[in-house]
Parts: C-alpha cells; sequence; structure tokens
C-alpha cells in the first residue's frame, strides 16, 4: 500500500514539473515568435516584444535562454543597458558551456552603449579572430573607423599569426586614404598568409594609388587567380592602366569585368570613369545610364554623373552636380569622399554655410583625416569660378 502511495506521489510530482517545462517551452515559443514578428514588421517594435517579455520568474534549463531573448528583445528594442544586463545572466546561467550565441549578442549589446572593450572580449570568447575580423569590418563599413580600428587591433594582439587583424587595419588604412599604411598593414598580412586575395587585392590598391603599376598588376593577378570571382581585382587591374592614360586595355578590363558580371553596375560605372577621364561627357552618361538601370541606388554611380555633369558644362552643370552628391550622400551616409566632394561644389556655388557643413559631417566621419581639413580650409567665396572640385581619377577610389 505504502508503494503504491509513494508511486502515485511520485507520478504527480513528475506531471507538475513536466507541465512547468512544458509552460515554460511554450513562452518560449511565443517570445521567438514575437521576436520574428517584431523583426519583419515595419515600424516600432516595441509593442510586439513588450508582449513577449513581461516580468517572470523562470527557473530550470530554460532559465538561460529566456534570459538571452530578453536581452535580444531589450537591444532591439534600443535599450542596451538592459540587454547587457540579461545577456551577462544569460551566460553566468549557461556558465562554461555558454552558447557563443549568448556572446556574440552580448558584444553586440556592449557595442550599442560604445564599450568596445567589453564588446571584444565577448565577441574573441563566441567566436575568435574570424568574429572579430566579421564585425570589425561591419563597423568600418559603417563608417565607425574608430571602432573598427579597436577592434582589428585586439584581433592583431590576441592572434599575432592570424592575418585577419593586419588585413582589417590595412582596409581602415584605405577609407583614410593612408596608403603608405595601408600598404604596410597588408604586406605583414601577406608574411602571415601568402594566400590571402584580399590583402593581395588591398595591396594592389595601395600601389596603384602610390603609382606602383607594375607592382600593383602583379598583386592582382595573383588575386584573379586565387579568387577569380572578386570583382574588385578586376576593376582594380583596369584602374592600373587608366593611370597610366592607356584606356583601351582599361576599357577592356572593364568590359572583362561587365561581361563576368554582367549584373554588377561597377564595371558600367569604371566605363563612364574612364570616358570622363577621355573628355567625352556624352559617353559616360551612356555608361551610366546602363549602370542605372542594374543599380539605381548605387552611391557611386551618382558621384561619376557628378563628374559628368561638371565635365559637360553648361549652366546647371554645378547644380545638377551638387544634386547628384546630394543624392549619393543619402544614399550612403558613410561615404567620406562624398560629403568632401558635396563640400567642394558647394563652395563652388558659393553656398558656404552648406560647405561648411558638409565638411563638418565628413570630419565626424574621420576626425583623424588630414586631407579633409586642407579641403574643409579653403576658403569659401561666394559665386566662384566652376572648379572641377575633385579629378576624374578620384571617383575610382
Amino acid at each position: 500500500m505504502r508503494f503504491k502511495l509513494l508511486v502515485v506521489m511520485l507520478l504527480i510530482i513528475a506531471a507538475f514539473i513536466g507541465r512547468s517545462f512544458w509552460l515554460e517551452a511554450v513562452n518560449l515559443n511565443q517570445a521567438n515568435i514575437a521576436l520574428m514578428k517584431a523583426y519583419s514588421a515595419p515600424g516600432d517594435p516595441h509593442a510586439e516584444l513588450a508582449s513577449a517579455f513581461t516580468p517572470a520568474e523562470v527557473w530550470g534549463p530554460l532559465a538561460s535562454r529566456w534570459a538571452r531573448l530578453q536581452g535580444i528583445a531589450s537591444l532591439w528594442a534600443g535599450q542596451p543597458g538592459q540587454a547587457v544586463a540579461a545577456l551577462e545572466r544569460a551566460a553566468a546561467l549557461e556558465g562554461i558551456w555558454a552558447s557563443p550565441v549568448t556572446y556574440i549578442w552580448l558584444g553586440d549589446a556592449y557595442q550599442a552603449m560604445n564599450d568596445i572593450q567589453s564588446a571584444v572580449r565577448a565577441w574573441d570568447r563566441a567566436g575568435g579572430a574570424r568574429l572579430l575580423g566579421s564585425k570589425g569590418d561591419k563597423l568600418r563599413q559603417a563608417g565607425q573607423l574608430a571602432a573598427a580600428t579597436a577592434v582589428f587591433e585586439a584581433a592583431m594582439r590576441a592572434y599575432p599569426v592570424a592575418a585577419v587583424g593586419y588585413t582589417g587595419l590595412g582596409q581602415v588604412a584605405v577609407d583614410r586614404q593612408d596608403w603608405a599604411a595601408a600598404e604596410a598593414r597588408f604586406t605583414q598580412a601577406l608574411a602571415l598568409d601568402p594566400d590571402a586575395a584580399q590583402a593581395h587585392t588591398g595591396l594592389a590598391l595601395a600601389l596603384l594609388q602610390q603609382g606602383h603599376y607594375a607592382a600593383a598588376r602583379s598583386h592582382l593577378n595573383q588575386a584573379i587567380a586565387l579568387k577569380p570571382e572578386d570583382l574588385r581585382a578586376y576593376l582594380l587591374m583596369g584602374d592600373t592602366f587608366a593611370r597610366e592614360g592607356s584606356y583601351t586595355l582599361a576599357q577592356t578590363w572593364y568590359a572583362r569585368a561587365a561581361g563576368l558580371f554582367p549584373g554588377s553596375a561597377e564595371p558600367d560605372i569604371r566605363l563612364a570613369l574612364a570616358a570622363i577621364a577621355q573628355g567625352r561627357p556624352q559617353e559616360a552618361f551612356a555608361a551610366l545610364e546602363a549602370a542605372g538601370h542594374k543599380d539605381p541606388y548605387n552611391a557611386q554611380r551618382h558621384i561619376a554623373l557628378a563628374q559628368a555633369y561638371r565635365l559637360a558644362g553648361g549652366p546647371q552643370a554645378l547644380a545638377s552636380a551638387i544634386a547628384a552628391l546630394e543624392q549619393a550622400t543619402a544614399l550612403a551616409p558613410h561615404n567620406l569622399w562624398a560629403w568632401v566632394w558635396l563640400g567642394d561644389s558647394y563652395r563652388d556655388a558659393g553656398r558656404c554655410a552648406e560647405s561648411q557643413a558638409a565638411y563638418a559631417r565628413a570630419a565626424r566621419l574621420d576626425p583623424a583625416n588630414a586631407e579633409v581639413a586642407a579641403h574643409q580650409a579653403v576658403p569659401c567665396r561666394p559665386y566662384g569660378a566652376l572648379k572641377p572640385g575633385f579629378s576624374a581619377a578620384e571617383g575610382a577610389r
């Protein structure tokens, strides 16, 4: 009799525990659904997230996952402080078996708080050098060069025999147009990994900008052999010939790129820049029209349009160039040189306040860039002479 009673009691306890786990699983599933809906739905996700994450005590193995979801929700809702607290709690609950996903989100939350060092520690734990390189590159593409530099330097210190930190710092130097520094960093990367196609391409660009065209072509040939699907290497090969004034050879490479990558607007933009360099604006307009059919929202296309308008001349040339550059900065607000060239064009039009505002925007993107400061220092004269503001060669940067 006592044995039967004990069995019944154990079954009741097991049913209670099972029901609790089932309810928590249902709650977590609802939370996941709410997160996906909030992520995909237009507008403010706060209401959807709030409905999923009401205060509740969660226990057992599901507690860490619940805390992680709370952290993700808080981060998406623009509350990085709360996200850090929840994700730290999730990591503590997971212990030594903590999921890399938890630490990736924790790093993202710290980044949102501008605590890059803590973000680096979390990302490093989640994925090592490869993840640090990926996160640093995303920061760089978003125009956050100082933060990207901190991430790449951390990768270089933590993984001194990996090329990723050096390659990333080389890309930052390219964005700052510090070609000597870029050459040094990419050379260091290739010493560690001679088969790094990205480093060969980056080094070729740095050499190209310093006038070492034959050396640049040597590295581009290696990059193409290592990674033939990389469009950029073909375009840069054409650029080496364009810089030498060999436009027929340049256009041959651009046309080859267009054939290999028919969906890309970049070869058409390069063909337009080559036409601009040869003083043929109508040919440039035709190439840019073709580029527009493929990618109407390409900021580089609008920058090239501005150059073509300036070359074509006429009473509306400067106004059309300004409109094109305004569109470029709207499409790519992190493009430092689009802001600089817009500032130059405003200055040429005598729109001095707008010129200084554009230069200030560029300076905020990269406060250490001396060339931006040099453009900003040029006096603005109302109704100034029509000047190019930037050269056709610069458009291929």
